[in-house]
C-alpha cells in the first residue's frame, strides 16, 4: 500500500528553509549591507542551492522586503513618548537609535 502524501511536512520543511534564508539575509545585510549581498552569498550562508533562494525570493526586492519584515517584527514597539522633551532632530534621532538598539 502506498504511503499517503503529507503536505504538512512539505510545508513545514519549506518554512524552515525560508527561515534559514531570511536569517542569512539579515546577517549578511548587517555585515556587508544590502548592496554587497548576492544570491550566491545568501545561498552559501543558508546552506541551500542558489535556485532555492530564487524560488523563495524571485527578486532582490523580495529579499530586501523579507529582511525588513523580519527585523520589524522583532523591533520593540515605539510610541511618541520616545521623543518627549526633545526639540532638535539630532536629539530625536539619537533617542530613536537608542530605543531600537
Amino acid at each position: 500500500m502506498p504511503r499517503a502524501y503529507n503536505r504538512g511536512r512539505r510545508d513545514a520543511a519549506m518554512a524552515r528553509t525560508r527561515t534559514r534564508i531570511v536569517d542569512a539575509v539579515v546577517s549578511l545585510h548587517a555585515e556587508r549591507g544590502a548592496r554587497d549581498t548576492s544570491y550566491a552569498d545568501i545561498a552559501q550562508r543558508a546552506d541551500v542551492a542558489i535556485p532555492t533562494v530564487y524560488k523563495h525570493f524571485p527578486s532582490l526586492g523580495h529579499v530586501f522586503e523579507a529582511c525588513v519584515g523580519h527585523v520589524s517584527e522583532r523591533a520593540p514597539p515605539l510610541g511618541p513618548d520616545v521623543f518627549d522633551r526633545l526639540a532638535t532632530a539630532p536629539e530625536r534621532l539619537a533617542a530613536l537609535a537608542k530605543a531600537i538598539a
